[in-house]
């Protein structure tokens, strides 16, 4: 069986502005739960996920997939929440409560 060197992919992804909350959909196509890794590294969200298979001729595949994604500035990291279904990853973040809000004039 031979080995071949990994093949390296940017997922499909999103992050979308849903208001009280953002959500980061990453599509990561036949992998497991157990081969998917989310990491906050400062103000980025780091996804890493592999597949290994055995090809038809017989060799030996791996597909390792990375994206990264700069956490909005009103985004509150504590929050986090992710879940794993069906090759797509979800990952939520509300935001935070502080910020810019209006001022009632007396």
């Amino acid at each position: 069986m031979s080995i071949r060197k990994p093949f390296r992919f940017e997922p499909l992804a999103d992050l979308t502005d849903r208001g009280k909350y953002y959500l980061v959909t990453v599509d990561l196509p036949h992998v497991n739960k157990e081969n998917v890794h989310i990491y906050l590294d400062g103000d980025a969200i780091v996804v890493h996920a592999e597949n290994s298979y055995v090809a038809d001729d017989g060799s030996y595949n791996r597909v390792v997939y990375d994206r990264e994604f700069t956490v909005p500035e009103d985004a509150d990291t504590s929050t986090i929440k992710v879940s794993f279904k069906d090759g797509i990853l979800r990952i939520t973040m509300d935001k935070k409560r502080e910020g810019k809000r209006e001022i009632p004039i007396r």
